[in-house]
């Protein structure tokens, strides 16, 4: 009876596989900036700017429309390894 629930599972896996291959998505990618480190937070600050934080502790300002980066200066030293580093960014209160 296991080795039947497990060739359903595995059957039930292929299925699904093949289902979500063959679909085609309802979205389209458009890359916004290239040459990240670990990319890891990301907010809104305009229309057109968006701050992001990498994981190496390096916060930038991206410009949307030209994909021009700014390098924000004063962010206090990160240790970075394993699973630690700078992670996500949040808007305060207006």
């Amino acid at each position: 009876m296991k080795h039947l629930s497990m060739i359903l599972i595995f059957i039930a896996a292929l299925i699904g596989i093949e289902c979500q291959a063959s679909s085609s998505p309802d979205y389209v990618l458009d890359p916004v900036a290239e040459g990240l480190g670990i990319p890891w937070g990301m907010v809104l600050i305009g229309p057109n700017t968006l701050l992001v934080t990498e994981r190496g502790g390096q916060l930038i300002q991206l410009d949307l429309t030209t994909g021009q980066r700014h390098n924000i200066k004063g962010v206090p030293q990160v240790y970075a390894k394993g699973q630690g580093g700078l992670f996500d960014i949040q808007l305060g209160p207006h």
